[in-house]
C-alpha cells in the first residue's frame, strides 16, 4: 500500500472513531496545552475560578523579552473556612512553587516554599465584579501573610487568562520600586 493511501487509511479511522460514540456522551473538554509555552490572546471568563483546582503543576514562567525562560514544580492545596476569605476576596487554593524568580528578572518576596496556611509561598486571589475582577496567583510569603495587608513594596504575581484543560496560562509581572519585569507563563497539571 502507497504511503498516500496509509495516510488516507488512517484519517479516515480517525474521522470515524471521532464521529462514533453515544449521542448522550459528556465532551471532556479540550486536552491540556502541553508543549511549548506561549502568549495567550484570551481574556478570561467573567466568574472563572480556580477553586478545585488544587494538585502539582509544571509552571514555566518566560520573560518579555523571551530570552530567559524558567521552569519548576506548584503545589497547590484546597484552603477553606477562615483561611478561604481574606474580606471580599475569595482565598480558594494556597501552596509552594520550587522555581528561580531571579533568571527571568522577577522579584522574590521571601520564601516560595513556606507551607504556613498564614504566609503561603503561593496563593491564589480571586474577585468578583468590578474593576480588577480576577483571578491572581501571588508569589512569596511576605506578601501572602494574612496578618496585614501589603500595600507597597516588591510583589510577583501571575495572572491566568485562560484556564482549560486543567491547566491555566497568562501573564505575569513582578516589581520593586521603580524595577519592574513582565512576561508570560504556562502551568501544565503535573503527567499532562
Amino acid at each position: 500500500m502507497s504511503a498516500v493511501r496509509v495516510g488516507f487509511a488512517v484519517a479516515a479511522m480517525c474521522v470515524v472513531s471521532a464521529c462514533g460514540g453515544n449521542a448522550g456522551e459528556m465532551d471532556p473538554g479540550p486536552a491540556p496545552r502541553v508543549g511549548a509555552c506561549v502568549p495567550m490572546d484570551e481574556s478570561l471568563t467573567v466568574g472563572a475560578s480556580m477553586a478545585g483546582m488544587q494538585g502539582r503543576y509544571r509552571l514555566t514562567m518566560v520573560s518579555s523579552a523571551g530570552s530567559e525562560t524558567t521552569d519548576g514544580m506548584m503545589l497547590l492545596e484546597a484552603r477553606s473556612g477562615e483561611l478561604g476569605r481574606r474580606g471580599t476576596t475569595a482565598t480558594p487554593l494556597g501552596g509552594t512553587v520550587d522555581i528561580d524568580l531571579a533568571s527571568v528578572g522577577a522579584q522574590s518576596v521571601r520564601s516560595l516554599d513556606s507551607t504556613d496556611q498564614s504566609a503561603p509561598g503561593v496563593l491564589v486571589l480571586e474577585t468578583e465584579g468590578g474593576p480588577g475582577a480576577g483571578v491572581l496567583l501571588r508569589l512569596g510569603s511576605e506578601a501572602n501573610r494574612t496578618d496585614r495587608q501589603a500595600f507597597d513594596g516588591a510583589f510577583t504575581v501571575l495572572e491566568p487568562r485562560l484556564i482549560e484543560g486543567g491547566g491555566f496560562f497568562g501573564d505575569w509581572r513582578s516589581g520593586s520600586g521603580a524595577e519592574r519585569s513582565s512576561g508570560y507563563f504556562c502551568a501544565w497539571p503535573d503527567g499532562a
